[in-house]
């Protein structure tokens, strides 16, 4: 099967139009890139089809025809484009007689990060009603769009347990991006921080032997001096043939109480984080939580938090744990930049950060600290929107 063929088979097993036994076939050889797609189509679909419900896009003019084909023209894929290149060659060809369905093609590509992702968008592009969701929508199952206010901290010798979901959500970071392409700053309540930090892929470790792998790192929170950050990652193992790789996971971290006098786990609402109930992890899954650590007084060389990974093998199988510490090296320094970039940027926008602070500067320097290999140009996009950003609430 060549690669085009490929792409197209993804895409109707996400939209849930593959046959039952084509679906089987599929699922024993995913990868791990084919995953993420079918995540971000699935999430892009969705926010589409929520738009497409409370009112139909129009059709394309002749102006607007010439003004998106010479758009796509403009953006011919480079050999080592990948699915993106795929993606906007099949457009090119699409779009123009599909002008109807111009609000699908254009919300996936800005959720993809390939049109107007990165720079301004002229008028005669911007041609569809608005996608994004009211605020009195109400969520997808397994979303979570009700109002989020600042998380208060949580004493850790009262509650030294803390607990988020394996389970991902992007859309919100394709809802920030698709506010900024039309220039405006996003409104307060629609940001998630949780799901900005999980909407990028990271250089974390994949496990080895064992069905999890975990990491923590730590530095200075950029936003309050005295505090701390921690991002804790989990992976799950890469299954030949794909699949589910156990049951009943539950993600727990454990707080010190003579390292850490309180905390707070940055997004997420209380129903999620509070005690999330176990669910199958498949194969591949990763996910990232953000901690912001008041320290207690003092030193101690012992760990201020450790992570574990609680499950059933599969199968009714026995119970596992494991368990997982601090990271120290240069590849955990720049996911952890990164990261923090992303949930402080997340802060400013919800207007949680005091407004006469250089929050946006601050943000670029830590995402260009956290560039990396920056894989498929996510991280440079994200500076793109960040400058936007800056720029609109300068005005």
């Amino acid at each position: 099967m060549n690669q085009w063929d490929r792409e197209s088979e993804l895409t109707a097993y996400a939209l849930g139009e593959l046959p039952s036994a084509e679906c089987a076939r599929l699922e024993q050889d995913l990868s791990d890139e084919d995953r993420r797609q079918i995540e971000e189509t699935r999430a892009a679909a969705g926010m589409v089809a929520q738009g497409l419900s409370a009112e139909p896009p129009a059709g394309l003019t002749p102006l607007q025809h010439a003004a998106i084909e010479s758009r796509l023209r403009a953006r011919r894929p480079a050999p080592g484009d990948g699915r993106l290149g795929l993606a906007l060659s099949l457009a090119a060809s699409i779009v123009i007689v599909l002008g109807t369905f111009m609000g699908v093609l254009y919300a996936l590509f800005r959720h993809r990060g390939g049109v107007a992702a990165t720079g301004p968008v002229p008028s005669t592009v911007l041609i569809v009603p608005e996608q994004r969701e009211p605020r009195d929508a109400k969520p997808a199952a397994g979303a979570s769009l009700r109002p989020q206010g600042p998380q208060a901290f949580v004493a850790a010798a009262q509650h030294p347990v803390s607990a988020f979901p394996l389970q991902t959500d992007a859309s919100g970071y394709a809802r920030v991006r698709q506010y900024l392409a039309e220039d405006q700053l996003p409104p307060p309540d629609s940001v998630r921080i949780e799901q900005m930090l999980n909407a990028f892929h990271y250089d974390d470790p994949a496990p080895a032997s064992e069905a999890f792998a975990g990491s923590v790192q730590s530095g200075p929170c950029p936003w309050e001096r005295g505090h701390l950050l921690a991002r804790v990652a989990i992976k799950a193992r890469e299954v030949p043939g794909g699949g589910p790789v156990a049951e009943d996971v539950r993600v727990q971290v454990r707080f010190n109480p003579n390292r850490v006098a309180s905390y707070r786990l940055l997004g997420y609402d209380l129903a999620s984080a509070a005690g999330p109930d176990g669910a199958t992890a498949t194969s591949g899954q990763a996910a990232v939580a953000l901690y912001e650590v008041v320290p207690t007084p003092g030193s101690g060389s012992d760990e201020a938090l450790t992570v574990a990974v609680e499950y059933r093998e599969l199968a009714g199988g026995s119970e596992r744990r494991l368990d997982f510490r601090r990271r120290d090296d240069a590849a955990g320094a720049t996911e952890f930049a990164f990261c923090a970039a992303v949930a402080e940027f997340a802060l400013a926008l919800r207007h949680e950060l005091p407004p006469d602070r250089g929050h946006f500067d601050d943000v670029l320097r830590l995402a260009e600290q956290g560039r990396g290999r920056d894989q498929g140009g996510q991280r440079q996009q994200f500076i793109e929107l960040v400058r936007r950003a800056k720029d609109l609430s300068d005005t």
